[in-house]
């Protein structure tokens, strides 16, 4: 599957802080979770096509990031870094300050 967006470059820590976007304004509820993934089946395709059709606000944000590569070639135990059979992270973060019965109060 070809990447929708290829960010990887050398970068300034400040301009990396806009990579997902203008930094959330004041006001703004969000709800981050995230979960690790050892593989993407076509259940998650169905599950995240179907999600993202219904986004809870133009605000929303799912993201899907590719993991492998030198995390995945140290031992379990040889740092603090988790999941090292995990191909992939996703991150959802929607904008929970508008409902369906309204705004958040």
């Amino acid at each position: 599957i070809p990447a929708a967006v290829d960010g990887i470059t050398r970068k300034a820590y400040v301009d990396h802080q806009f990579v997902l976007g203008f930094p959330q304004p004041a006001g703004l509820h969000t709800y981050w979770k995230s979960e690790f993934l050892p593989r993407l089946s076509d259940g998650f395709f169905g599950a995240f096509k179907v999600a993202a059709a219904a986004p809870t606000s133009p605000l929303s944000q799912v993201v899907l990031v590719q993991l492998g590569g030198a995390i995945a070639d140290r031992p379990a135990q040889a740092t603090a870094m988790g999941n090292r059979d995990a191909e992939y992270v996703l991150l959802v973060n929607p904008d929970i300050s508008v409902r369906p019965d309204g705004p958040a109060v």
